[in-house]
């Protein structure tokens, strides 16, 4: 769950564990949570009672796109306080819970999403604010280069690679340096808009 690992050299590295997970015929489903997208935000946008909209970045943004094969948790950010409270209502509603700050790791503590929520059965949810990892904002030119998806009362962004690859650069979580090197490899990847967007965000 949340808990940091305190000897991690007592366990195999996940790529390791999943190597041996295949060798024993053991499915995928029983030691991966399901994927966030698409079906949660289906829930979400389902059960939120009012409009919200929210931006979908990190690993699950990179699954979806094939850059990645499983996360661990679903990073999204929204742009005020009533769509923040709109999906936080929504997700526990369908049975999330808040972890208390004083559960947090030390990574969340870092970081500081404004909510991260748990579910037996589903993916992680890590909520933010409009500022990320108390460094960078979701800017209105973020928002502008997302493709828009709608799910019932809900508005998906789904944020761009080199924005999503500027974004890991802050939050430097274990596995991100992999992560920003695959999306610098992906198609079409332009290092301008990165460096374009980082100079911006001085000026915001």
């Amino acid at each position: 769950r949340n808990n940091e690992l305190k000897n991690p050299n007592l366990f195999l590295s996940r790529l390791e564990f999943e190597g041996k997970a295949r060798l024993y015929g053991i499915p995928r489903e029983h030691y991966t949570l399901p994927a966030a997208y698409p079906d949660l935000f289906n829930d979400i946008g389902r059960t939120l009672e009012t409009e919200a909209e929210a931006y979908l970045f990190g690993g699950e943004n990179m699954r979806l796109k094939g850059l990645k094969p499983a996360t661990k948790d679903c990073d999204i950010a929204v742009m005020n306080e009533p769509s923040f409270r709109a999906i936080v209502d929504a997700l526990k509603k369908i049975g999330y819970q808040s972890i208390d700050k004083s559960k947090r790791s030390r990574d969340d503590l870092r970081i500081e999403p404004s909510d991260i929520l748990e579910h037996v059965s589903r993916s992680r949810m890590d909520i933010f604010n409009t500022v990320i990892a108390r460094k960078l904002i979701l800017s209105d030119r973020m928002r502008t280069r997302a493709k828009i998806e709608n799910y019932g009362k809900l508005k998906l962004g789904i944020i761009k690679n080199e924005d999503i690859f500027l974004l890991k650069g802050v939050t430097s979580r274990e596995g991100d340096i992999y992560d920003m090197a695959n999306i610098a490899q992906s198609d079409g990847f332009d290092w301008k808009i990165v460096y374009d967007e980082l100079v911006s965000q001085e000026d915001d």
